[in-house]
């Protein structure tokens, strides 16, 4: 029942995956009728300036003939009235466009904005400055930052549109930055730095001041830190292979625990079998492990059994090895070495059917963990199958959306 359900979930979800995919292309395809520009079967929506140019593919059908045209449509330029209404406001807004981070023209101490275009209006804008050594045609303020003299500088621009063209002129007044102390006597020593620096050119060495202006200089060079960080990288890759070590380590013991799992059901068949015949559980135990080393079988099983043939070869206490080979196992293992020792202390004459019920259990476990097994098989392949569907979709959708188009 349980099988069934989920069989069923896999196709509700499938079901899903398919119509939420023609969904979609039905989506977009009513969107993409949406957004044609060609209109009424013979008009064409131009492109407003800034949108570029439209890209159309045009079938052309006459004479029970067909004909694909692929045409570049120019986006609309402007009237002149237009383009004169644009300027206009484009005069009302250059200074704030040109302001950059200042707070007026009337006091610039950072870089001006000189663009040559500037979003929302179409101008290519071409700009001279009346001063190139205070500023240059970007707006980069080229004086010293200590400088404390104001400039009056005049910018002209000059807008062009197609065979449009317009001038302009723009008054800015440039003043000193407010600086510190401390902050233009930095200045003035990297300037005595690079001074001392120009002038010993075709030295091998250069010797820096220990006084400036009265004041005493120390000198030392900024490290990069480097050996911070590799240490802090050392440490964060020593976890990461502590980390993998120790996933490692867990995934190898699952797999050894699930080897364990499956080899169970038959030794304990083999087991009660062997008890079954007469033998006692020592002898049925060692018996086990002499067939399977004959047949040349190694697992984890037979080498955790080895260890404990062994010890009972040499007369160590039967409770205290099988107390040892369930330690050294999984979990049913420990269960059965507990039933054994029980059957050592007490006597239990009820071994048998004690192995028997195990073996039986043990029997339902595997057929459950390999219906688990394969119903986890069935959910892995789910997404493939959904990929291919998609796929198989596309493949059938994508010729008839050409042929329409």
């Amino acid at each position: 029942m349980n099988r069934l359900v989920k069989i069923k979930k896999k196709y509700i979800l499938s079901g899903i995956v398919l119509v939420l995919g023609i969904g979609l292309a039905i989506y977009l395809t009513t969107q993409e009728e949406k957004g044609s520009k060609l209109i009424n079967d013979t008009t064409v929506i131009k492109n407003e300036w800034e949108e570029g140019s439209l890209q159309l593919h045009l079938i052309a059908e006459y004479d029970e003939n067909e004909r694909v045209y692929d045409l570049e449509i120019k986006e609309r330029e402007y009237t002149k009235d237009e383009i004169d209404d644009k300027f206009k406001q484009f005069l009302n807004e250059i200074g704030r466009l040109i302001l950059g981070s200042n707070e007026s023209l009337a006091a610039v101490k950072s870089d001006l904005r000189l663009s040559n275009s500037y979003k929302g209006y179409p101008f290519k804008v071409k700009w001279n400055v009346s001063d190139d050594c205070i500023i240059d045609n970007s707006g980069k303020l080229l004086r010293q930052r200590d400088d404390e003299k104001e400039y009056e500088i005049t910018l002209s621009g000059e807008c062009s549109y197609l065979d449009y063209a317009r001038s302009f002129e723009i008054k800015v007044k440039i003043v000193p930055i407010e600086l510190s102390d401390a902050e233009r006597f930095a200045i003035r020593l990297g300037r005595k730095i690079e001074t001392i620096n120009d002038e010993h050119k075709t030295e091998s060495k250069i010797t820096l001041p220990d006084f400036f202006e009265g004041r005493k200089i120390s000198w030392s060079q900024k490290k990069s830190g480097i050996g911070v960080w590799v240490v802090l990288a050392t440490l964060v890759l020593s976890i990461l292979v502590q980390v993998a070590c120790e996933y490692d380590e867990r995934k190898k013991q699952r797999k050894i625990e699930e080897e364990l799992r499956k080899e169970y059901p038959d030794f304990v068949e083999k087991l009660r079998l062997y008890v079954i015949s007469g033998m006692t559980i020592k002898n049925a135990f060692i018996q086990i492990y002499d067939s399977q080393i004959h047949k040349g079988v190694s697992n984890n099983l037979y080498e955790s059994m080895q260890s404990a043939v062994n010890k009972l070869s040499n007369g160590v206490s039967e409770e205290l090895v099988y107390e040892e080979f369930g330690s050294s196992c999984s979990e049913e293992y420990r269960k059965l070495s507990f039933v054994l020792c029980t059957h050592l202390r007490k006597g239990n004459d009820r071994i048998l059917s004690i192995l028997e019920d195990e073996a039986q259990n043990s029997r339902l476990k595997k057929a459950q963990e390999y219906r688990k097994r394969a119903e986890e098989t069935g959910v892995k392949l789910l997404l493939p199958m959904t990929i291919m569907l998609i796929l198989v979709m596309g493949l059938i959708m994508i010729p008839v959306y050409m042929d329409f188009y």
